[in-house]
């Protein structure tokens, strides 16, 4: 019993929630571990303009002065970092944008507001284009982690850390 207390102690589960529709939780995990192609995520993120109202929702540049003494490597890094950020960032976009619709819905007088279908299936849509984003971002970032552990193993275990490994929702 103490034992296992202690056990738990070094190896404690992460708590979990209620389970998700059958469908839609395999969606999720398909999204999160075969991200969509680079062109169907930058097309994604073409359809989410930032609203004329929102500049901090933005992706940040580099001062000119500052990228022109950055070495290659360190602007390599910097724009794959870019990337990461800029689909955080689009998908923010689209939290905030769906959040003024859900505003605008709520308008109606009465404590009962009757929303279209077809909005219902909109905002679900936007939901999984957020998730996509988001899956995207988040393997990025994962990579990105990845790139950053390499210089640390010793050169037999670097190809642990190489972008063709599996990477699981456990481990790097």
């Amino acid at each position: 019993e103490l034992l296992d207390r202690i056990d738990a102690e070094y190896s404690p589960e992460e708590p979990t929630g209620p389970a998700l529709h059958e469908k839609l939780a395999k969606i999720v995990i398909k999204r999160l571990e075969n991200p969509l192609s680079a062109d169907l995520i930058k097309k994604k993120e073409e359809n989410f303009p930032r609203p004329s109202n929102c500049d901090a929702l933005g992706v940040p540049k580099v001062n000119a002065e500052i990228w022109r003494k950055m070495d290659n490597a360190q602007k390599g890094r910097d724009l794959r970092f870019c990337h990461a950020q800029r689909a955080v960032v689009k998908a923010t976009t689209r939290v905030a944008i769906m959040a003024d619709s859900l505003l605008n819905m709520t308008k109606e007088k009465g404590p009962t507001v009757t929303v279209d279908k077809g909005d219902l299936e909109k905002l679900i849509v936007t939901s999984m284009d957020i998730m996509s984003l988001l899956g995207f971002a988040n393997r990025d970032l994962a990579f990105r982690r990845r790139e950053l552990i390499r210089p640390a193993l010793k050169s037999q275990f670097a190809p642990l850390c190489a972008d063709s490994t599996p990477m699981t929702s456990s481990w790097l």
